[in-house]
């Protein structure tokens, strides 16, 4: 069971020393406005932003989504879901509730054959630290809240299935889309310089099967895209002040992935990622 504050610092107002997160944005610009602002300047707020911007980056959630005023709630399909309590200012997380919400959810996205196997739980759980921030438990597994998660595992052991699924138990996070990195590679050998742009330098996003793509080919030249990616992410992430995270998947280890992608990628994804690795016997679900 975890606790998590509600909002604790989620919206702040512009003055000396706090964040601004009043500017105006648009659907998918990064919040690379958000930043430091002094006592004589406080952005100017038309009717259009008070309408179509939130006040801070938590209240930004997917329009189809219903959000009940506690935060330990979720409603799915019309039906009520619990993941825990909620005092007033506190969630007190119950996994076996955030369990039931997961298995509901999971057949919702992946048809009824889906199911939580019981020697997933352990990797389910670092997961719920990391998306809930239990600052407690993150400390004890090492993990980083700031950073991404690069979520390791065999072939088939549900990386991708976990990726999905997990991000829906705090709806008002930041959400990430997942792209199959082959895709980026397809869209590199349309497009060139531009994908490498339109997937490094915006919006949070989790790469499928990271390490496994072809190289990509624009005009006779070769590139690791990928690559080019992580180190634009890399960037993204120091000038959002980790604000905007990137997540993985991948079947290879640390020196395979250094072996493809070179040191100094691996010495960014280190900045970027927090490792979460299924156990190299982790059967295959596809199965």
């Amino acid at each position: 069971m975890l606790m998590k504050e509600k909002n604790s610092s989620s919206i702040m107002s512009p003055d000396i020393g706090k964040l601004a997160t009043e500017k105006p944005f648009a659907i998918g610009v990064p919040w690379l406005q958000t930043g430091w602002i002094d006592q004589h300047y406080i952005p100017k707020q038309t009717i259009q932003t008070k309408i179509n911007c939130p006040k801070s980056r938590t209240t930004c959630v997917p329009l189809n989504l219903k959000i009940m005023e506690n935060p330990s709630k979720i409603i799915e399909d019309d039906i009520e879901y619990s993941l825990g309590d909620f005092d007033g200012n506190r969630v007190l997380y119950d996994f076996d509730k955030i369990s039931i919400y997961l298995n509901a959810k999971g057949k919702l996205l992946f048809g009824d054959q889906f199911r939580i196997y019981d020697e997933d739980k352990d990797i389910i759980h670092k997961l719920c630290y990391y998306f809930i921030k239990d600052q407690k438990n993150c400390q004890k597994y090492d993990i980083d809240p700031r950073k991404g998660i690069l979520l390791s595992g065999p072939v088939g052991c549900g990386k991708t299935t976990l990726m999905t699924l997990l991000r829906h138990i705090i709806p008002t996070n930041r959400p990430y889309d997942i792209i199959p990195c082959r895709n980026v590679i397809f869209s590199f050998n349309h497009l060139g310089f531009k994908t490498v742009e339109d997937y490094g330098n915006t919006k949070s996003f989790c790469f499928d099967d990271l390490g496994i793509e072809p190289m990509g080919r624009f005009y006779g030249k070769d590139l690791n895209v990928m690559g080019e990616v992580l180190l634009s992410r890399y960037e993204l992430f120091i000038q959002s002040k980790q604000r905007i995270k990137t997540h993985a998947t991948t079947n290879l280890d640390a020196d395979e992935l250094e072996e493809h992608y070179g040191h100094r990628v691996r010495s960014r994804m280190r900045k970027l990622f927090n490792i979460i690795d299924f156990d190299e016997s982790a059967g295959d679900k596809r199965k």
